[in-house]
């Protein structure tokens, strides 16, 4: 299955995570274990410098901060409905 990575979540990966090329951002966000995440359906995948990976709906769709605690994770809007 291959996962679609949106290019706002490429844009939030080099913001928060590491200054790349798109390529390498998108690589990186279709790893195995996000793909495998991605069949559960919506999850986060939490990165080791603590950001996490939101897919939805089989899309990588953002990014969040390590600062973004996990009880704010629910008030991220569409990704709780």
């Amino acid at each position: 299955m291959a996962i679609h990575v949106t290019k706002h979540a490429i844009e939030r990966f080099q913001e928060r995570v590491a200054h790349v090329t798109d390529e390498e951002a998108r690589i990186a966000m279709t790893a195995p274990i996000i793909e495998l995440a991605a069949t559960f359906g919506e999850c986060f995948v939490r990165l080791p410098g603590g950001q996490r990976i939101a897919v939805k709906d089989n899309a990588v769709v953002t990014v969040l901060p390590s600062a973004h605690y996990k009880r704010n994770i629910r008030r991220v809007r569409g990704l709780d409905e």
